[in-house]
């Protein structure tokens, strides 16, 4: 299994993080590459992404579902994404915790469960290295919506 895991830490109150994480739309917003929103009913979210990753071309179209919350200040998502020949299958595990000084810190890890098509051959490292960088954006992308 491939998982990628960190911490981020916000400079504002973890009610507000925790809020805009439960808010797919916001999420969606913060993913590079995003191209357009074709779907939203609360829980689930679908859209298409250009991932701008050198082994991976075009378009793909994702789906996040958010899932029952595990406890106080927990999320969960699951994220399909499916491209021409490629696809994935990931879980996302979020907890939103108090940091002092009315921050907020966020605890976090994605697991690949399932890879098909072109990117099943690809090495472990590659495909950590590319969630990374998605990662690291999207959590960019976080930081400039909440202005913390």
């Amino acid at each position: 299994m491939i998982e990628i895991r960190g911490t981020e830490h916000f400079a504002c109150d973890i009610d507000r993080v925790h809020a805009a994480l439960a808010d797919l739309e916001q999420v969606a917003a913060a993913l590079p590459g995003l191209t357009r929103i074709e779907r939203n009913d609360g829980d689930t979210l679908a859209c298409r992404v250009r991932p701008g990753l050198s082994f991976l071309s075009g378009s793909l179209r994702t789906t996040i579902t958010r899932r029952e919350e595990a406890g106080q200040g927990a999320l969960r998502y699951g994220i399909d994404s499916r491209g021409i020949g490629a696809g994935a299958v990931a879980n996302a595990h979020i907890r939103c915790l108090p940091d002092g000084d009315g921050r907020g810190r966020v605890e976090w890890q994605v697991q690949v469960e399932e890879l098909s098509g072109l990117l099943k051959p690809v090495g472990a490292s590659l495909i950590e290295a590319a969630m990374g960088k998605v990662a690291t954006a999207t959590w960019e992308g976080l930081h400039i919506r909440l202005g913390a």
